[in-house]
């Protein structure tokens, strides 16, 4: 019996090792393709964090991630208009982000993840239509790569911040 779960060790062992390498290759791959647009919002997602880890109540604590990579997200929207001179595309979107966070983080609970989860779905859904649409050239397939990528990591942080949220909650 012994031997069987040393195999089975082994084998999950060598499983995952490969695909770690696959992973990093991918990423390395991907990180190569996005370059800044995917270097200035983490760089903004990292301050938005590290801010919020300093300033939000130890209530909301387990929300923070979620609220730095949508902060940061939004701080990148603004800056992209800010130099295109676009307002008219993102000025909605940045709107709902801020309203959605500082509810988020005021109130931290079930309704704010879903609604913020229902906007960045939708939004995703127009993201992923504008990319798949034949006139879409690299620099605008890489922006919303990059957008959609932050889209997909808001949502997963919404809901990994909400069980650390129920699992304190449950402890206390």
């Amino acid at each position: 019996m012994d031997n069987k779960r040393g195999l089975g060790v082994l084998i999950g062992g060598i499983a995952v090792f490969v695909i770690g390498l696959l992973f990093k290759q991918i990423f390395k791959e991907f990180g190569k393709y996005l370059g800044f647009y995917l270097l200035i919002p983490l760089a903004a997602v990292l301050v938005c964090g590290w801010i919020a880890s300093k300033t939000v109540k130890t209530s909301a604590q387990p929300m923070v991630p979620a609220f730095a990579i949508q902060a940061g997200h939004a701080l990148w929207m603004g800056l992209g208009a800010l130099l295109l001179d676009q307002w008219g595309l993102v000025t909605g979107d940045i709107l709902i982000i801020i309203c959605g966070l500082i509810w988020l983080i005021t109130q931290p609970g079930l309704v704010p993840v879903i609604l913020l989860t229902v906007y960045q779905v939708a939004a995703f859904i127009v993201n992923l239509n504008v990319f798949s649409a034949p006139e879409a050239n690299g620099e605008v397939h890489r922006a919303l790569l990059s957008t959609m990528v932050l889209r997909i990591l808001a949502v997963i942080m919404l809901f990994v911040g909400l069980g650390n949220l129920k699992s304190k909650t449950s402890k206390l």
